[in-house]
């Protein structure tokens, strides 16, 4: 599995700021950006049920 750079920044001050430091915090946001992203590239049949 590669690693790869975050693009989330934390606000506030370094060691300070919470769960938002967390990368796999970082990351789920990635993934949740991804997923949308992928979804709007569908046809419009594809997303009516």
């Amino acid at each position: 599995m590669e690693l790869r750079k975050v693009s989330y920044t934390s606000p506030g001050e370094v060691g300070k700021r919470g769960f938002e430091d967390l990368d796999c915090f970082k990351l789920a946001l990635d993934v949740i950006v991804n997923t949308h992203d992928f979804e709007r590239s569908l046809p419009a049949d594809e997303n009516s049920i």
